[in-house]
């Protein structure tokens, strides 16, 4: 799976979910090695959930994954 497909994947996945009772904000950031590798981080705000592949600096939680 590239990168673009892991993206992609992620952002369907959270396309499906309801964030409406989360006020809280929260981002995750993901580092993927191996294949697919890149970053790209979840951002829960204001009852939504975004996917987007750029690094979070200021994220709350970091999780690596092969």
């Amino acid at each position: 799976m590239t990168y673009e497909e892991v993206v992609k994947k992620a952002q369907e996945i959270v396309a499906k979910a309801d964030a409406s009772g989360i006020k809280d904000h929260l981002s995750i950031q993901y580092n993927i090695t191996g294949e697919g590798e890149g970053a790209f981080y979840m951002e829960l705000k204001d009852g939504r959930i975004e996917v987007q592949p750029y690094d979070y600096k200021d994220r709350d939680i970091l999780v690596t994954a092969e």
